[in-house]
């Protein structure tokens, strides 16, 4: 069980996927004729919440103009939320093509990249979105995840910093450099990061999950399980949280508790189960033996 209670979890926030917006305001009053037509009412949909909708129209906006490059970032970035990766880069591809100057396309392709384990290109993609647009936080922010993956750690800080000073009110901004941060054993600014990640976002499971990983090591257990819990009610499907709450409840001799814990957390992640049932025989006879003593 040590991987899951003193380890650091892999990343699991999805890379900062970019929108374009075009300047235009128009109205649908009647039908949409030209491909910005179609491209803004896209928009219009995708911020109602019709994903289906919105691809719907920016398949026809690239029907009328298929070097559409707004229109080829935007469906690419819808297809990576529905993890069609592929179909994802063959839309990027084209936008660069379409739009080598257009910094949002690398950024996008770039995390369509890291999605398919493709570290590489990924990083490629995100230098030169930087370069296009150093004031860009999500490049940076995305970039830093990309060195930090590679364990180029203080790499991955610089790009951290430069995202927070960019955008100081985002909360995944400090989650990942407190990661980072984790890995270079600088307990005290990790511990910070955590603390400002939550303040402005307390729905950030990651960054209570780190944040309880830390406490535990310090011995501070009770606050841990708090964590973990923050971080389960913040997101259910944070099966990282389960898992460590239920090794601690253990520690404290709360077998019920800890085998609901581990229940849930191989419901969503199969692959700890065999780690976790193990270390639940060991510690459930380690309980016995004490008891009996």
């Amino acid at each position: 069980m040590k991987e899951i209670v003193s380890g650091m979890p892999r990343f699991k926030a999805l890379s900062a996927l970019v929108i374009l917006l075009l300047a235009a305001h128009a109205s649908f009053a009647q039908a949409p004729r030209t491909a910005e037509d179609f491209y803004n009412r896209g928009l219009q949909r995708q911020a109602e919440g019709d994903l289906e909708g919105a691809l719907a129209d920016y398949d026809e906006a690239l029907e009328i103009d298929p070097r559409f490059a707004l229109a080829l970032v935007n469906r690419g970035a819808l297809r990576h939320t529905r993890g069609e990766f592929d179909a994802a880069l063959a839309d990027l591809n084209r936008a660069v093509e379409a739009a080598p100057q257009l910094a949002a396309a690398y950024t996008n392709r770039g995390a369509a990249h890291r999605s398919k384990g493709d570290h590489a290109a990924a990083l490629a993609d995100y230098t030169r979105a930087v370069e296009l647009a150093p004031g860009d936080a999500d490049a940076y922010f995305n970039r830093g995840i990309t060195y930090h993956a590679l364990g180029e750690t203080d790499r991955a800080l610089a790009d951290f910093d430069r995202a927070v000073e960019l955008a100081p009110g985002e909360s995944s901004h400090y989650t990942q450099r407190g990661m980072a941060r984790a890995s270079k054993r600088d307990a005290a600014g990790a511990l910070a990061d955590f603390d400002r990640a939550i303040s402005l976002d307390a729905s950030d499971a990651l960054a209570y999950v780190n944040r309880g990983l830390l406490r535990e090591a310090r011995g501070e257990r009770d606050a841990a399980i708090a964590d973990y819990t923050a971080a389960v009610n913040a997101d259910p499907r944070t099966a990282t949280a389960y898992a460590n709450r239920g090794v601690l409840r253990l520690q404290k001799g709360q077998e019920k508790l800890a085998e609901q814990d581990f229940a849930q957390a191989t419901q969503l992640d199969p692959s700890l189960k065999p780690t976790l049932e193990k270390y639940l025989r060991e510690m459930k006879q380690h309980n016995a033996k004490a008891r009996q003593k």
